[in-house]
């Protein structure tokens, strides 16, 4: 983990618990790890926030993966009852596409995951680009990502009015 990186108590400490557990599943299977949302906004209420975290994969995680992701979070969960981790799973490669509607990811939400496609991928994306924090992997500034912002507006505006 990015020794320079200041984040607010306990958050500070379940990223670290959760970077060095993600990173003993296999050292080729994570390319970058990222905290957007309220952490890299100043914005982080410990009893009302989440850790909100995009993980690039050099592939979806499968059955094997899967399960691992998902004992590496409930045991976090057990030793932190507060803040939740929340996030996605997703490929590298997927950050390329401009089929925003079919990015696939494997979710961690509430307790639960679920392999789906990134709801709100626009501004997952954007604010992935804009505004995370680059834990590890290559900077989040300087990722290939190119949402337009007519793009963004468009559909800011369509999912606030449906």
């Amino acid at each position: 983990m990015n020794k320079a990186i200041n984040l607010p108590t306990p958050a500070d400490k379940i990223v670290a618990d959760f970077v060095e557990k993600i990173s003993s599943i296999d050292p080729k299977f994570v390319d970058g790890i990222y905290l957007t949302g309220s952490i890299p906004m100043n914005d982080f209420y410990f009893n009302k926030s989440d850790i909100d975290f995009i993980v690039l994969c050099k592939t979806l995680p499968d059955k094997k993966i899967f399960a691992q992701l998902q004992h590496i979070h409930n045991t976090i969960a057990k030793r932190f009852s507060k803040p939740d981790l929340s996030g996605s799973y997703l490929t590298s490669d997927s950050i390329f596409t401009n089929q925003l509607d079919d990015i696939k990811v494997l979710s961690f939400h509430e307790g639960s995951m679920r392999y789906g496609t990134l709801e709100m991928a626009p501004v997952s994306l954007s604010e992935l680009k804009s505004n995370a924090i680059t834990i590890i992997g290559q900077v989040a500034e300087t990722l290939q990502i190119d949402i337009k912002q007519d793009y963004l507006n468009r559909f800011l505006y369509n999912n606030i009015n449906s």
